[in-house]
């Protein structure tokens, strides 16, 4: 077993176990050169490339993104900054190595949304 370089012994369970905040913030990019009609793609031309295996996973995940809600309600905190700590721990209850919360500037949502044309192949 090795050494741990950071201890998170008295660290909050939103910080993680790494030290993410020391980081400096950068600005957002410039998004207005981005075209809405370019849609992401997982298909990569070396067969053995990771990119191919994530076509699959891309398209279970947009599948059941409208899929079943749970009908118990939680609360959720009004105060921002406490949601997006109770957000990032989740994250890392779920065993996420590092998570981040941020604001999604409108310039980066679609108008409309592009449907994965590797859901149908899938369900097939």
């Amino acid at each position: 077993m090795g050494s741990r370089i950071f201890s998170d012994k008295k660290r909050a369970v939103h910080l993680g176990p790494f030290p993410l905040e020391r980081l400096d913030r950068g600005d957002m990019p410039d998004l207005a050169g981005i075209s809405e009609d370019v849609a992401v793609t997982f298909a990569h031309d070396t067969p053995h490339s990771l990119v191919n295996a994530m076509s699959d996973y891309q398209a279970m995940m947009d599948a059941i993104r409208d899929g079943l809600v749970n009908k118990a309600q939680s609360e959720i905190p009004e105060d921002l900054s406490e949601r997006s700590q109770h957000l990032k721990a989740f994250c890392y209850f779920n065993d996420a190595s590092m998570a981040g919360v941020g604001t999604i500037p409108d310039l980066a949502r679609r108008e409309t949304p592009v449907r994965n044309p590797e859901i149908d192949r899938l369900a097939h």
